[in-house]
């Protein structure tokens, strides 16, 4: 990679990350952001160790029940979300505390996520959430739920996994964020 890319790819990374602080007490839970098996196995493995370290009292994870890894146990190919329980509680995590949201799929899916995980938010009560996703993601993230709990009380921290971006995904993400701008703005203000 020459010099030059290096250097714009640093540039691009340094504005998609918006990681924020995180609360002081334990926030009511931690939503893991819907991905590819590869980053969603990376997000599961910072929610089970943000879990055990007492930062929330409950791990939410997006629905998603398209097939994915075949298990030798179960014999068969496991959706995602059994996936995804699968390897929480085989890291110490209890099944009593993992919660799946239901998502509608719509064409902006950051943006559906948002607007249905809010709704589950307000419904639940909850006063704080860890929301957990690819660190180059995380822009659009904040961008997404911010707009649908501006009105709300409900704290939202972002959070990144140790999850990888290579160059052309940087210059996708940051048109993606451009265009999250400009929807946001102009239809939910």
């Amino acid at each position: 990679m020459s010099a030059s890319r290096k250097t714009a790819g640093n540039v691009l990374k340094n504005y998609l990350t918006s990681i924020d602080t995180l609360p002081e007490k334990p926030a009511d839970a931690i939503y893991i952001m819907g991905g590819s098996t590869i980053s969603t196995y990376r997000h599961q493995k910072k929610a089970s160790k943000m879990y055990k370290n007492g930062l929330a009292r409950h791990i939410l994870i997006y629905q998603n029940v398209l097939k994915d890894e075949y298990d030798t146990i179960f014999k068969r190919n496991l959706n995602n979300n059994e996936w995804t329980i699968r390897h929480l509680i085989n890291s110490g995590i209890p099944d009593s505390v993992i919660f799946i949201i239901p998502v509608k799929k719509r064409f902006f899916g950051t943006l559906s996520e948002g607007h249905d995980c809010s709704e589950y938010f307000k419904s639940k009560n909850y006063r704080s959430v860890i929301l957990l996703s690819s660190p180059c993601h995380s822009r659009r993230v904040a961008l997404s739920f911010r707009a649908y709990l501006a009105s709300s009380e409900i704290r939202i921290y972002i959070q990144g996994s140790d999850d990888p971006f290579a160059f052309s995904e940087l210059v996708y993400e940051t048109i993606k964020v451009q265009i999250y701008r400009i929807i946001i703005g102009v239809f939910m203000r």
